[in-house]
């Protein structure tokens, strides 16, 4: 008998691990209803039941059944929708799967404005090692003796084109000790000095451990170095100036409190 044409009742369970198993066709569909017969239960022509009083946990009848190796979550308590969207608990806005507590949004602003700091100093150095800071005093002495035009840019475009070399050396100094600075200490220490001095660090989502390089290599160049790169394109340095504000604010109503950068890297911020 094939199942189109199977009256509704109960019948050995296709999906069951034993004779006894029993689960309920509607004539249409297996329903996520189950119950323990004896072995010698016949199903064919056997009349439509309700399900036992005591069945807790399963679907009511009418709702199709869905086996658990298509349900989506850990240990199939969670959809897929709560593992990629919306938490299943409170739990997962607090703590990681195994248990470590996230990093609060404060903390993690204070290290970041830590970190920029540290940074904004190593700029000074390099500027300072590079004369371009120097190039800049002359410019603006030249600027406040000129009284003949308030029309700053010729002497402006002059500096541009007098000192390119040197401020092209200087944003790919800069970005390459910001690159040293974030990749190489997430993925050796799991934390830069402002991360250590706030008392959190940079793991793993899913487990503990430290992120591999690519993940340190991701989490830095989405919320840090692209966007550098894009506010030097002419149309998009709105977007590039926009993004690391968003991606720094998306922890605040994020479902696992993860940045942008934390999602595409699969890392979390958490508590030591």
């Amino acid at each position: 008998m094939s199942e189109q044409s199977r009256e509704p009742g109960w019948y050995q369970d296709p999906f069951g691990t034993g004779p006894e198993d029993r689960r309920y066709w509607d004539g249409d569909t297996w329903l996520a209803v189950q119950q323990t017969q004896p072995a010698q239960f016949e199903a064919p022509g056997a009349p439509a039941q309700q399900p036992p009083e005591s069945f807790q946990g399963q679907p009511y009848a009418g709702q199709p059944y869905e086996p658990a190796s298509q349900q989506g979550g850990w240990g199939g308590e969670q959809s897929p929708m709560g593992r990629f969207g919306a938490p299943a608990s409170p739990e997962d806005r607090e703590r990681t799967p195994d248990g470590v507590a996230l990093a609060s949004w404060g903390r993690r602003v204070a290290a970041y404005l830590i970190d920029a700091l540290i940074l904004a100093l190593s700029s000074l150095l390099i500027g300072a090692a590079l004369g371009i800071w120097g190039a800049l005093a002359d410019l603006f002495e030249a600027t406040l003796q000129s009284s003949t035009s308030t029309d700053l840019t010729p002497q402006f475009e002059a500096f541009l084109t007098a000192n390119a070399g040197t401020l092209l050396a200087f944003s790919l100094i800069q970005l390459l000790v910001s690159g040293l600075y974030h990749v190489v200490l997430v993925a050796t220490r799991g934390r830069t000095p402002g991360k250590r001095l706030l008392g959190i660090r940079v793991r793993l989502r899913e487990r503990e451990g430290l992120p591999i390089w690519r993940a340190a290599l991701s989490r830095w160049l989405l919320h840090f170095a692209l966007p550098n790169l894009l506010s030097g394109v002419p149309g998009l340095g709105f977007v590039g100036a926009m993004f690391p504000i968003l991606d720094g604010l998306w922890p605040i109503w994020d479902a696992r409190r993860q940045a942008i950068h934390d999602k595409v890297a699969k890392t979390a911020v958490v508590r030591d």
